[in-house]
């Protein structure tokens, strides 16, 4: 009898247990595109201005969804336009500081790339790649599909 006492104490202290990790992490999950749901609640407002629209970005692929940047290249310092990719914690203003070097990187980009004859249709074609794959990959297997300001963005 002693044992299924026990038992049942295990099964509701470990049940609770879960309970309470599962409202910890939704809370946590969800902290970051809360605050930017409160912070603009138009969402077109990252079509209109290019600062909030890095905002949203680096919030929402840094912080959000980090592994997909392992897998999209927005952090390989090769191809590192301006310092979001170094810190996460950057803000649109610091970004804006590193128009040079952003310039520099894309120069260096188009020089680079100047020796191949690559169509427009291959360049459009990797270009939409490299946009909707990542989106497409992440409202199918993320644990939360992206709203209209950060598809916007």
């Amino acid at each position: 009898m002693y044992g299924h006492a026990a038992a049942a104490a295990t099964a509701a202290g470990l049940s609770i247990a879960i309970c309470c990790y599962l409202a910890i992490v939704r809370r946590y999950r969800y902290k970051y595109i809360n605050a930017l749901r409160r912070k603009y609640p138009d969402p077109n407002i990252a079509v209109q201005d290019s600062k909030i629209a890095a905002e949203i970005f680096n919030t929402t692929l840094r912080k959000e969804f980090p592994v997909i940047n392992m897998y999209t290249g927005f952090t390989s310092n090769k191809f590192s336009i301006g310092v979001a990719s170094e810190n996460p914690d950057v803000t649109a203003e610091e970004i804006d500081a590193q128009e040079s070097r952003r310039d520099h990187a894309i120069a260096r980009l188009n020089e680079i790339h100047s020796c191949y004859r690559i169509q427009h249709g291959d360049f459009f074609f990797q270009l939409v790649l490299f946009v909707n794959e990542p989106i497409y990959w992440i409202n199918k297997y993320g644990y939360r599909r992206f709203n209209q300001l950060e598809m916007n963005i």
